[in-house]
């Protein structure tokens, strides 16, 4: 029969001040041994039961008692706050913002736009305030982003608040006739520290107007498959972004970083390859590839090809889309031209493309690096990407993982070593909405060591929709802080 339930049993507070008055006197361990009881049970619904069953039925029970009201204090607490800090987030922010130092506050409008490519950061802040305003006006590089689709008037401004500072070009459309875009930034080309053009009219317009040296250059964003422009003098260059390599071995040469977007394009991977190793002081690697198919040349000459991971760089990031059909003809060749790279970090996705993408030509695993992360949009065994992942390099050190149709299957936890394990420190997994508790257990049991200094330091799960927090909770319970997840 269930107990009557009075008012202070339905709110549960003698529960959990009793649980409170425990820990105080008792210590947070002491407190939370299983034996120990919390409250006076008004009603002992476990009479049947035999010892030790009883007890543990009483006590699981008086726990649950002071967690259901420890969660509606939460939510409780949690509701109360949420609107305080409604209340009080404009606040502190009109607070702070009238604390700050003006150096500082300028110092944050240059960051803000440094971290945005728009044109318009400058007016923005301008527009807020007159404190703002005037801060905006004395910050000189606020005002080095120029548009071609500026009036001569705006581009005027822009320049004499610019002081002396090198320029931000950016051309995304062509200007019109008698645009005094040229007429008015072309004189000042030794100043362009940026550019950025769209299409090829707009290099033939630079181009036509004479001007092909930029000493200070050093970004140039083209975002057009078309002309080289090897005949530009860039010998500041050290950033290219672009629909294609259309800059010459010496300008190669300079680069420290390269981002790539090739689509539905032919690509000649022997020639790229080449490109590539031209790139002596490159750091950091970015290419896309969208539904490109392979153009048939002759393959490099084995003396063409550096030694595998002999070039050490900061990053290398690879996209690929595209069917079943690239990958034997180009992705895997392509992947074993960039096996001289030895990254500290790699970032591989993989956009409805088959998991062999993450291969070589000899048929190895491609992805070498300190940290790496493969996002998989098809079905594929996880364990056993990790498992060649680790077994091939003995660097990695953390490896992440994002497969929402990933899985671990039963034979790969069956035969793997767990020997080749022993250099990873830290594994994510995050959107993997196949992976499934007890095999998580498995991997969870073989990769934890004792010793907490060696094998997996970090195991950490993000919105894996079949992990339960309970399942998470309990297996905490076991590694500690080596487990970590979020929702």
């Amino acid at each position: 029969m269930d107990c009557p339930k009075t008012p202070t049993s339905v709110d549960g507070v003698d529960h959990l001040i009793a649980l409170l008055t425990c820990v105080k006197r008792m210590g947070w361990n002491r407190a939370f041994k299983g034996d120990v009881l919390y409250g006076e049970l008004k009603c002992d619904n476990f009479q049947l039961y035999a010892e030790p069953l009883h007890s543990i039925r009483l006590a699981l029970q008086d726990s649950k008692s002071c967690v259901a009201t420890l969660t509606k204090l939460r939510d409780k607490l949690g509701k109360k706050i949420r609107t305080l800090q409604r209340r009080s987030n404009p606040l502190i922010l009109e607070d702070g913002i009238r604390r700050l130092p003006d150096e500082l506050l300028a110092r944050i409008f240059e960051i803000g736009h440094l971290s945005t490519g728009k044109c318009d950061a400058s007016l923005r802040a301008s527009h807020v305030s007159s404190r703002f305003r005037q801060i905006a006006l004395q910050t000189p590089l606020l005002w080095t982003r120029i548009n071609a689709r500026y009036t001569k008037e705006q581009m005027q401004t822009f320049l004499s608040r610019a002081g002396n500072l090198g320029l931000d070009v950016i051309c995304r459309f062509c200007p019109r006739k008698g645009n005094p875009f040229l007429d008015v930034v072309g004189s000042l080309s030794s100043r362009w520290a940026s550019l950025t053009i769209m299409d090829f009219s707009q290099a033939s317009m630079i181009s036509g107007a004479g001007l092909t040296a930029f000493p200070n250059l050093k970004y140039i964003s083209q975002y057009y498959a078309g002309p080289k422009l090897s005949e530009w003098d860039m010998p500041s260059l050290s950033h290219h972004v672009g629909r294609s390599v259309s800059i010459s071995n010496q300008q190669l040469s300079q680069l420290t970083s390269l981002e790539v977007h090739f689509v539905e394009d032919y690509l000649d991977v022997p020639s790229l390859a080449r490109a590539f190793y031209q790139a002596k002081n490159l750091q950091d690697l970015s290419l896309r590839f969208i539904n490109c198919k392979p153009e048939y040349t002759p393959s490099l000459k084995a003396e063409e090809i550096p030694p595998p991971h002999s070039f050490s760089v900061n990053s290398l990031k690879i996209t690929i889309s595209g069917d079943g059909s690239v990958v034997h003809d180009f992705i895997q060749p392509m992947n074993s031209a960039l096996a001289h790279l030895s990254p500290l970090e790699v970032d591989i996705s993989l956009e409805s493309t088959p998991i062999t993408c993450l291969y070589d030509a000899r048929g190895e695993i491609f992805p070498h690096g300190s940290t790496i992360k493969l996002r998989i949009a098809r079905s594929c065994d996880l364990l056993d990407i990790l498992a060649r992942l680790v077994r091939r390099c003995d660097i990695a050190r953390s490896v992440h993982f994002e497969a929402p149709m990933g899985y671990f299957s039963a034979k790969t936890l069956q035969t793997c070593d767990w020997s080749d394990f022993s250099s990873l420190r830290h594994l994510r997994f995050q959107n993997c909405d196949g992976l499934l508790e007890e095999y998580v257990k498995t991997i969870a049991s073989n990769l934890f060591f004792d010793e907490a200094e060696k094998g997996i330091q970090l195991l950490e799960f993000v919105s894996c929709k079949r992990i339960s927090e309970d399942f998470l909770l309990n297996l905490s319970d076991d590694y500690g802080e080596r487990v970590k997840w979020s929702f």
